[in-house]
């Protein structure tokens, strides 16, 4: 009875060591999955670190743009060379000399020589039957004459030919001409019918 129960146990044993032998088998393939998973899974990296090491960029990124060859100076001294006009527009201050010295001078008028204005002259004249009195007039050449007919007999004119000036004469009337521009001696006259030639003429001397 002794021996059978002896049997027994060593055969519980041996059944119990087998299922100890699978627990460490499968505790082993356990233990080498969660070696995998612990490389896939990312290292935490703590935020705060990035915000105070700014990203630098890559050497040969960096290295490249240095390689690279500089074109902003040349495209701005092409634009510079090729730009129409910027002799011209160069110095507005050198234009605007040049238009000031285009321009004329002004003229100062206290140089020039203003001509004297003449006055009009007045004469008191009597007139009759074939006379004139005074029958002699002066007056400067193309000063304006104006003539007053203080007394009148008769019917009679004032004629000067050479200013082509006549004028009927009434007592108490008067008349206007402007003397001659040149110096001379002008015949003024009565050209009714003959008193002319009875003597009712004058002469306006010009000086």
């Amino acid at each position: 009875m002794i021996g059978v129960l002896l049997n027994a146990n060593r055969y519980d044993m041996k059944k119990i060591f087998l299922v100890i032998s699978l627990f460490l088998l499968i505790g082993a393939g356990c233990t080498g999955s969660n070696d995998v998973v612990v490389e896939d899974t990312p290292i935490d990296v703590d935020p705060r670190a990035e915000e105070r090491e700014p990203a630098r960029a890559p050497t040969e990124e960096l290295l490249g743009v240095d390689d690279q060859p500089s074109t902003d100076d040349e495209d701005i001294d092409g634009a510079v060379e090729e730009e129409p006009g910027d002799e011209e527009s160069a110095d507005p201050d050198t234009s605007e000399a040049q238009d000031l010295d285009d321009q004329p001078l002004p003229t100062d008028s206290s140089d020039e020589v203003e001509e004297p204005v003449l006055s009009a002259k007045f004469v008191n004249m009597r007139s009759g039957n074939f006379f004139f009195a005074p029958a002699s007039l002066t007056a400067d050449p193309g000063q304006s004459v104006t003539v007053t007919i203080s007394e009148n007999s008769g019917f009679h004119t004032f004629v000067i030919d050479e200013i082509g000036f006549t004028a009927r004469i009434t007592e108490g009337g008067s008349f206007t001409f402007t003397a001659p521009t040149e110096p001379g001696s002008y015949a003024f006259y009565c050209d009714v019918g003959t008193h002319r030639a009875q003597g009712m003429e004058g002469v306006l001397v010009v000086e």
